[in-house]
């Protein structure tokens, strides 16, 4: 009987950052009657490949190296490379989400592919994978008006900071090359059963399908799986749902350690560094998308914290039971929402040149509007002013592109979108 080992791929996993490989490896047995049985196909980091210890994991007796000397491994070894040489097919494998230039172009990666470029494959980990922009082509006009109904779920001060946060997201990547970022978490604070999680499942149904028990991080989960989230989940929106009483003193100082480390990740696009066992320091995990975070109250973490956060405080009834938040979840389901979101991107495609640039000019304008009218509040409130006005004010030039909505009509939202963020950030800073 004898085994042999053929490396089929040699794969690339790229999270945008680092780039680990692995080999995918078929293994044959020839019985001693001359017949082949395949065993099952085997996924191994290429850093373990040489040691020869995977074959006994991976396929126990069935694999057994007959009399395993060094020489007889070194020889398994040795063949295996050169087939793997020859035959392995190579590919990289993206990990992320979010705008990747691939061949020379800006491409958009999500759960279900790649819009704007063929030939690359994602492949997202465990909830995250709900990030899935595929779907069938919708009509547009019947799309936007399910768009139309989201607007109208609640009044402008609930949607428009979600609203602007949803389409700000895609253009994070530009942002960071203009050197302007946005840097802040966008805070719903209401008591429960005030349906902020179900307006938060629907803010991320325009980048997949999420219901409110389905969100990708709770105050359950451990601050490095969110960081690590936060940096898988690039140019999207994410949601950290429920900061709630606690029972005890220990879970509530808990979930505040949490809260600070998102308000610092996130206003300050930082992760935090960490040594490994060698004792040199590796860098952390730097959120690269937007996250809404949803509470029942406000952590104590401090004026710098807090001045991180953009707050819309919830009435009881601010987000009713109606039938625009009924249909506004069929749409989501039916996959609405992420059609219009393709839609908006393959929109910014032709712009990705040119989005730096006209960026930083904006960001620049509405933050010296800000400060000429006294909106600033710590330094930072300005700033949301302006990343959240801009987010608002590329969807409504979508809109006008996209024959929706008329450019006076788009004005007119514009400056009521204005009026909506200022007026939060005016109460906010007197608190």
């Amino acid at each position: 009987m004898r085994i042999f080992y053929v490396p089929v791929e040699d794969i690339l996993y790229d999270d945008g950052n680092e780039q680990v490989r692995f080999f995918r490896i078929k293994g044959l047995k020839r019985l001693d009657e001359g017949s082949l049985i395949t065993l099952p196909p085997v996924t191994i980091k290429a850093a373990d490949a040489a040691s020869m210890n995977w074959i006994t994991t991976n396929w126990g007796f069935e694999a057994n190296i007959h009399c395993p000397s060094q020489s007889n491994k070194d020889s398994l070894r040795s063949i295996m490379f050169t087939v793997g040489e020859k035959s392995a097919v190579q590919k990289t494998i993206f990990t992320h989400t979010g705008w990747r230039e691939i061949n020379g172009k800006w491409c958009y990666l999500h759960g279900g592919g790649v819009i704007g470029c063929d030939n690359a494959e994602v492949r997202l980990d465990n909830k995250l994978s709900q990030y899935n922009l595929s779907g069938e082509k919708n009509n547009f006009i019947s799309v936007s008006d399910a768009v139309c109904d989201f607007f109208r779920i609640a009044k402008p001060k609930v949607m428009y900071p979600v609203i602007a946060s949803i389409f700000l997201s895609p253009l994070n990547e530009f942002f960071r090359q203009a050197g302007c970022e946005p840097s802040f978490v966008l805070y719903y604070l209401g008591r429960t059963q005030s349906r902020k999680s179900t307006l938060a499942a629907l803010s991320l149904s325009f980048f997949g399908k999420f219901t409110s028990s389905s969100l990708p991080s709770s105050f359950k989960d451990t601050a490095n799986a969110i960081e690590k989230k936060g940096y898988i989940l690039k140019d999207v929106l994410t949601v950290v749902d429920d900061f709630h009483p606690a029972t005890n003193f220990r879970e509530r100082q808990n979930m505040e350690q949490i809260m600070q480390a998102i308000s610092r990740g996130y206003g300050d696009r930082t992760g935090r560094d960490r040594m490994t066992s060698d004792i040199t320091i590796r860098g952390g995990y730097a959120p690269r998308g937007n996250v809404i975070v949803t509470g029942e109250d406000f952590p104590s973490i401090g004026q710098s914290g807090t001045a991180r956060n953009f707050i819309v405080e919830l009435e009881p009834n601010d987000i009713p039971v109606s039938d625009y938040l009924s249909r506004s979840q069929q749409f989501a389901a039916e996959g609405y929402f992420t059609a219009f979101m393709r839609e908006y991107i393959e929109w910014l495609i032709p712009q990705t040149e040119q989005l730096p640039n006209k960026l930083k000019l904006k960001f620049l304008h509405y933050r010296n509007m800000s400060i000429e009218e006294n909106f600033s509040g710590y330094g930072r409130t300005g700033e949301i002013i302006s990343w959240l006005m801009i987010g608002f004010e590329f969807l409504t030039k979508f809109l006008c592109d996209s024959h929706i909505l008329k450019e006076s009509q788009a004005k007119e939202m514009d400056e009521k979108s204005w009026k909506v963020f200022t007026e939060l950030a005016i109460s906010q800073i007197e608190k």
